[in-house]
C-alpha cells in the first residue's frame, strides 16, 4: 500500500492536497512493519485483512504521521473520525492499530453500551487473533506474541 493508493481511492479523505502534510518516510515504515505479517500481505494459510480494512489502517497511519494543526487555528489540533458499516471487521483495524503500529502507545475505544465494550474489549484481547491465525489458548493475545518471527510490539 501506498500513499497514492489511498488518494485514489475514493473511500478515504486522502487527497492530493493532504499529501504534502503527510510524512511519507514515516508512512511507508508503519505500512513496512504491517506488511511483515501475514494477515496484511496474504502468505501463507490463515485468514488475511479484507481490502478496505487494509485501506482503512493505511488511512490512520496517513493520519498519524500528518501534521495536525489547523491551518485557520493553530493552537488547535485536528482529530480523526474511522467510520464503517457494521460487519465490516472494525474491530480487527482497532485490534491492529493498537497492537502492531510501534509508534501507538495507547488507545482509547469508546462504545456506546456497555455490552459492545465487553465485546470489543475480546475483540482486541482474543477473538479477532484466533481468527486471523494465532495460538491464543484460552486467555489473551500475549503483548510479546510472535508471528513468523516478528513481533507485535506492545
Amino acid at each position: 500500500m501506498r500513499l497514492d493508493d489511498l488518494i485514489k481511492d475514493g473511500n478515504t479523505s486522502i487527497d492530493e492536497s493532504l499529501k504534502s502534510k503527510i510524512g511519507q518516510s514515516a508512512f511507508r515504515k508503519d505500512i513496512s512493519q504491517l506488511r511483515r505479517f501475514e494477515f496484511w500481505s496474504g502468505a501463507g494459510k490463515n485468514p488475511r485483512l479484507w481490502d478496505h480494512q487494509k485501506s482503512a489502517i493505511g488511512t490512520v497511519v496517513a493520519y498519524l504521521n500528518a501534521e495536525k494543526a489547523i491551518p485557520e487555528r493553530p493552537d488547535h489540533k485536528e482529530a480523526a473520525l474511522l467510520k464503517l458499516p457494521t460487519g465490516t471487521g472494525k474491530s480487527g483495524i482497532i485490534a491492529v492499530i493498537a497492537r502492531c503500529l510501534p509508534t501507538v502507545r495507547k488507545v482509547l475505544v469508546l462504545t456506546p453500551r456497555e455490552a459492545l465494550t465487553k465485546q470489543l474489549l475480546k475483540d482486541i484481547r482474543h477473538r479477532f487473533w484466533a481468527h486471523i491465525g494465532y495460538d491464543v489458548g484460552e486467555g489473551n493475545v500475549p503483548i510479546d506474541v510472535e508471528v513468523e518471527g516478528r513481533r507485535c510490539p506492545p
